[in-house]
């Protein structure tokens, strides 16, 4: 965009924008803007051409982050391409693996074994219904 001054006027200024969305869908707009006086039409100048000096430094930076997350996220895969697997470790660990599995499943036998000897326990210490009655006739 460029702000051009307005039929040779020093207060007013005009430019064009190639998507103006004010009736909800684009289409390029010539727009304009008069000041009551120059000092104020040369201020709005100044401050319309550093927003635009912004914008683009802006687009740079956010050109040279995306640079740099790319590059990174080469030297990551680069580095996990070079990762190997030694087969020695795989056997070791399938064998670990199998000892595990072994073990949970005694630890789940015992611990299921171990329910039903307190539950027999249980059942033993209680007296039965017949010696409770014959207690509280008594």
């Amino acid at each position: 965009m460029e702000l051009l001054p307005n039929c040779g006027s020093d207060r007013a200024w005009v430019w064009t924008v190639l998507s103006d969305y004010a009736d909800e869908e684009a289409k390029p707009e010539t727009l304009a803007i008069r000041f009551a006086n120059s000092e104020n039409a040369q201020k709005f100048k100044t401050k319309f051409e550093e927003c635009q000096t912004d914008i683009v430094n802006n687009l740079k930076n956010e050109a040279n982050e995306t640079d740099n997350k790319e590059k990174e996220t080469e030297d990551v895969a680069k580095q996990l391409e070079d990762l190997t697997v030694k087969d020695s470790n795989k056997e070791d660990a399938s064998e670990s693996k199998d000892n595990k599995v072994e073990g949970k499943t005694d630890e789940k036998d015992k611990k299921s074994e171990d329910k039903t000897e307190v539950k027999t326990e249980e059942t033993k210490d209680e007296p039965s219904d017949d010696t409770k009655e014959k207690k509280d006739e008594s």
